[in-house]
């Protein structure tokens, strides 16, 4: 296969695997709801946690069609235990 053919299967694969502008920007806002209605949960139950968005979706490494949203809550490490477990 000569560089030629090799940017043209390049080409097709990546069009096929890689969210559009429309498809991340629709993401975007679908994440930023989350953690929205995430961070006034935490309020409303009086829980303080930082909220992280990471995996494939924080680095814009995700791919069309098959994705999942990884948010992690962290906690201070004097939150005890027993009310992590019991509000989250």
């Amino acid at each position: 296969m000569n560089e030629m053919e090799y940017n043209t299967v390049e080409q097709l694969v990546l069009s096929k695997v890689t969210p559009s502008k429309i498809e991340q920007e629709n993401l975007k806002e679908i994440i930023e709801e989350i953690i929205r209605r995430i961070r006034e949960e935490l309020i409303h139950r009086g829980i303080s946690a930082e909220i992280e968005l990471v995996g494939s979706t924080a680095k814009d490494t995700y791919l069309k069609n098959n994705l999942d949203i990884d948010i992690f809550l962290i906690y201070s490490r004097s939150q005890p235990r027993k009310i992590i477990a019991d509000h989250t």
